[in-house]
């Protein structure tokens, strides 16, 4: 976490909305003349000054434009591909995302070599809580010092994802989805109490979230150790807040680290989508890659809880749903698969 103490305007993005913003707050002194002149290298100072009325010349006055004019006016200078598009912030493409995915941080970058490492041979499925209480024990018969990795399979449910380059992805998974839509909820009707029985309600909610932070296993998707970059991708990419997952891998843990969640990685070496995301362009990447064979049939079916099972997965990854079809199906198991998880809302029957 970091803690900014001062920023700088360096160079606006290509939104004309954006621009006009910032142009506004140089206008009413929020933001400094020189560093608004500094961030719009290709406009001249005297340009500026008339452009935002800081000039004695009264020339012109009654045509001089608006900050939204302004905006398109100055952009229109500023060389092609100079200024960063903001439609392509998130990625229009694939391609695009990928470029624009931020370095791994150094404790997820590198994988250990796990080859030599035995995997997991009974059959059970442990849950996050006991996970954590394993780490712990991990720690405390470890007395060399050294980082020591011990076979899991787990399953839960993904709070949060982050992505890197490299296909790195970072999974937190836990028990309990704290879902922000049912919080509000809960929020709503709580109100319509007491002002001093509110508080209380909100400070006994506060502990529990701090609760459930503290409550996760961070599982990381490295292709050197789940096999490879295909793997390492379509999983990175189904696997979104809100869905539910089963791994297999190695808990790591070192008598160097603190007891804090944060220094106990799971290094995945298998997964298997359990339930999908109820988000729509989530549904359709899993739909899109049981159409290209990349996702078994019998993974697809079970996740995203098709209404045909079995036969409608193999249905679709023979190809006979079209383009369209396949996204109004999406948008049919979109809705279906809602629920506690769904974490901003619910989608209209219309």
């Amino acid at each position: 976490m970091l803690f900014v103490s001062t920023a700088r305007l360096i160079l606006p993005n290509a939104n004309p909305q954006h621009l006009r913003n910032v142009l506004r707050f140089g206008k009413d002194a929020r933001l400094s003349l020189e560093e608004l002149q500094s961030a719009l290298p290709c406009i001249e100072k005297a340009r500026l000054l008339e452009g935002l009325g800081m000039t004695n010349s009264s020339e012109n006055s009654h045509v001089r434009m608006t900050c939204g004019e302004l905006a398109a006016d100055f952009l229109s200078d500023f060389p092609r591909n100079t200024l960063l598009n903001p439609s392509h912030l998130m990625g229009a493409s694939s391609s695009q995302k990928v470029a624009l995915l931020p370095s791994a941080p150094v404790e997820y970058a590198i994988a250990p070599d796990l080859n030599g490492l035995q995997h997991q041979t009974d059959d059970k499925i442990y849950s996050v809580e006991y996970i954590l209480n394993a780490r712990s024990s991990l720690r405390k018969g470890d007395q060399r010092n050294r980082p020591c990795f011990s076979p899991f399979t787990i399953s839960g449910w993904i709070q949060n994802r982050r992505r890197f380059a490299d296909n790195i992805t970072v999974l937190e998974l836990v028990d309990e989805y704290s879902s922000i839509a049912s919080s509000e909820k809960e929020t709503s009707s709580e109100r319509q109490g007491s002002a001093d029985s509110f508080e209380k309600d909100i400070e006994e909610r506060t502990e529990k979230l701090k609760r459930l932070w503290d409550a996760r296993v961070y599982c990381v998707l490295h292709p050197s150790a789940i096999g490879g970059d295909e793997s390492a991708d379509t999983y990175g990419n189904i696997c979104a807040s809100g869905a539910r997952i089963m791994l297999s891998g190695f808990l790591s843990a070192s008598m160097e680290e603190s007891d804090s969640t944060n220094n106990s990685k799971f290094w995945v070496a298998d997964a298997r989508l359990l339930r999908s995301s109820w988000r729509p362009t989530v549904v359709r990447h899993v739909l899109d890659l049981l159409k290209e064979g990349k996702i078994p049939i019998d993974e697809a079916a079970d996740s995203l809880s098709l209404p045909g099972g079995y036969a409608q997965a193999e249905e679709i990854a023979e190809g006979s749903m079209t383009t369209t079809e396949c996204q109004w199906l999406a948008a049919e198991l979109s809705r279906s698969l809602q629920g506690a998880n769904s974490r901003v809302g619910r989608l209209t029957q219309t």
